[in-house]
């Protein structure tokens, strides 16, 4: 669940190896952090933002398969991923 005010779009899920998030936020520092299925934090991703349509992309080849938590503020989002 993501605030009306922030548009934020994770691509693809379920993804084998990069994750890619776009935002559309207005603010100078975004900081999103990937959480396993047992609540720890794997990475931490922080990007200075310089116009409303950021990309980042996270590498997730060194992960299990499995599922992860994408956290950015107070908002949730479940992410898929597994290994061909």
């Amino acid at each position: 669940i993501v605030p009306d005010n922030i548009q934020l779009s994770v691509y693809p899920n379920p993804t084998s190896n990069e994750l890619n998030i776009r935002m559309n936020l207005k603010m100078d520092v975004v900081q999103l952090k990937l959480y396993n299925i047992s609540g720890q934090e794997i990475s931490i991703a922080r990007r200075v933002t310089s116009n409303q349509n950021n990309k980042l992309t996270l590498n997730l080849e060194d992960l299990e398969s499995g599922m992860y938590f994408l956290k950015y503020q107070d908002s949730t989002i479940k992410v898929s991923l597994f290994h061909q």
